[in-house]
């Protein structure tokens, strides 16, 4: 192997040689003598020499760019390697909206009063005697129904409120709102005059028929009410206007009442006015004894 360091002058020739590969490659070493005369006589130019390569390599550290900054025309400079984008995450996903129902309707309430009595007070020792006074008692109630006076009259309203439902549908009744109350008119015994055992026997069968009878009348009210109630309920629709919701809920109403008035007809009718329920007093009854009453009001 030759060694390294050559003549500066023919080391030079030799690099002008390789001009279009390493011009401006590098300074000459002012520093390095010339020990060998000998071989600045010889021709360099053209010359390939491996070592000499190896040399301008090893004095570069084996890179393409001198210490001036100047690229090595041999071999451009590494492109920098660009980084990776970064993957930027998936959006995450809306959860869709619920969807809001509408205010479910309040299905209101039913409220029932206890029924209101009133009583006219009859006296007398016998069934006869509390008969006639019953009769002639000007607070003995009259019944429009039959067109006449009766022993004992019931009778019953059925009020109602409602609020109006308004959506993007229309509107409809809600929070319906029902009270009801029932007034009844009865006789009372007096104890003025203590009837005899047969009368007051006779009383206390007539008093607890003729509060049945009354009752079956008030119930009427309940019935009414609760058909009304499930009408409104079970009525689904949405009208255009309020006002046309107000129309149909008296409909209803109309329905259901008109159903329990005619009802409460025609059990008067069945029952004669409660007297096949043992409804009566004196001679109208079929069970009087008029002899036992007689002897009673003698004792």
């Amino acid at each position: 192997m030759k060694p390294i360091h050559r003549n500066h002058k023919s080391f030079w020739m030799g690099v002008a040689a390789l001009a279009p590969l390493v011009i401006g490659c590098c300074e000459p070493d002012s520093t390095t003598e010339d020990t060998n005369p000998s071989a600045s006589a010889q021709p360099s130019q053209g010359t390939e020499d491996p070592d000499l390569e190896a040399h301008v390599h090893r004095k570069h550290g084996g890179h393409g760019r001198d210490p001036s900054g100047k690229e090595d025309r041999r071999r451009g400079p590494d492109t920098p390697k660009v980084p990776d984008t970064p993957k930027v995450p998936d959006t995450p996903k809306v959860p869709d909206t619920p969807k809001v129902p509408d205010t479910p309707r309040n299905e209101g309430s039913t409220s029932h009063a206890p029924t209101a009595f009133r009583y006219y007070d009859v006296s007398g020792r016998t069934v006869g005697e509390l008969r006639t006074q019953i009769d002639r008692s000007g607070q003995r109630p009259y019944s429009a129904a039959s067109g006449r006076a009766v022993d004992a009259h019931t009778s019953w309203d059925v009020r109602y409120t409602f609020d109006y439902h308004q959506t993007s549908a229309g509107c409809s009744a809600t929070n319906l709102r029902i009270t009801t109350t029932a007034n009844t008119i009865m006789p009372r015994l007096s104890q003025a005059v203590s009837p005899c055992p047969y009368a007051a026997s006779e009383w206390k069968r007539y008093e607890a028929a003729l509060s049945r009878h009354e009752a079956n009348h008030a119930s009427m009210r309940e019935g009414t009410a609760r058909d009304f109630a499930a009408a409104v309920q079970a009525d689904r629709r949405s009208f255009p206007t309020c006002g046309e919701v107000n129309g149909q809920v008296q409909r209803l109403f109309e329905t259901a009442r008109s159903k329990y008035v005619a009802q409460e007809r025609e059990y008067d009718v069945r029952t004669n006015h409660g007297l096949s329920e043992g409804a009566c007093l004196g001679t109208t009854c079929p069970g009087y004894d008029a002899g036992k009453d007689r002897s009673c009001g003698g004792q």
